[in-house]
């Protein structure tokens, strides 16, 4: 589960440094709604910057003074002298009384990764999807990069293709999603890859959301494809790039994509790239 609080500058620039690792908080309905594992996103209330950390351990008192008298108070984001008496000026004393304290124990999200998150490949849910595909398009400085791609195309491909749609989830927000769509004889030919189609698979689009981006994920899931690929017995996987989308480009040709051909096509200009995926040994 994902829960969501602010922070002022200090106790942000605090956790974000790894100089603190406990939150304190009253231990009120909505705190106690925390469980170990769970993922808390901080806001920054100036900035509006986010930080995730996932929670520890949840250590609770009956007072303030309890939980400053256990912790380091580095620990706490605060100064030596600090007491327990700076809680009044966020809760009154009946809330202390009513609810206790709590200390969140954190750990910092550095990187996210797939395995951290709940993948949904079967009985995909294709009108999520498709409003997932339109967000990102509609969020992008460049919705052109991604192209268009009509919902009926997307049934088509998934019910009579054998397409396969990889959404990868944080709590119920879809931070990424893969689209496997096999390789047409037509297409392979008209671009001069001259391979049997039923051994090449394609990528369709590879989406992140934005404020997950910078976390690897596109390349993540392009582990994911190759590994598909194989399992149907596939070696060659192709995909096409917007020229100006270099970023994307950065990430096939770092997992050893290699050029074929530039063209037109009805959504602008595409670079064609080709992969041969090696099974480990």
């Amino acid at each position: 589960m994902i829960h969501k609080m602010r922070l002022v500058d200090f106790a942000f620039k605090a956790i974000k440094n790894e100089e603190k690792d406990i939150e304190v908080r009253l231990n009120d309905l909505k705190r106690q709604q925390i469980k170990i594992n769970d993922i808390i996103e901080f806001e920054h209330v100036d900035t509006h910057e986010i930080i995730r950390v996932r929670v520890i351990d949840l250590h609770k008192y009956k007072t303030f003074d309890e939980l400053f008298n256990n912790f380091n108070h580095q620990r706490l984001g605060l100064k030596d002298e600090d007491t327990a008496e700076i809680m009044n000026n966020f809760y009154s004393k009946e809330e202390q009384e009513e609810f206790g304290a709590l200390g969140i124990e954190i750990k910092l999200i550095k990187k996210i990764l797939l395995s951290d998150l709940k993948c949904v490949n079967e009985d995909v849910n294709i009108d999520e999807y498709f409003t997932y595909y339109n967000y990102i398009r509609d969020n992008m400085e460049h919705p052109e990069w991604l192209g268009i791609i009509p919902k009926d195309e997307i049934i088509n491909i998934m019910n009579n293709k054998n397409g396969k749609i990889w959404n990868y989830y944080l709590g119920d927000e879809i931070v990424c999603s893969l689209f496997y769509i096999p390789a047409a004889d037509k297409t392979l030919k008209k671009h001069h890859m001259y391979l049997d189609y039923e051994k090449v698979g394609s990528c369709g689009p590879i989406m992140v959301t934005p404020k997950y981006q910078g976390n690897g994920l596109q390349i993540q899931m392009l582990d994911i494809l190759d590994k598909h690929c194989l399992s149907l017995g596939q070696n060659y996987v192709f995909t096409k790039v917007h020229p100006d989308n270099i970023p994307s480009i950065h990430n096939f040709t770092k997992d050893n994509y290699k050029f074929v051909e530039s063209y037109e096509s009805s959504d602008g200009p595409r670079n064609i790239y080709l992969k041969e995926i090696k099974k480990e040994l």
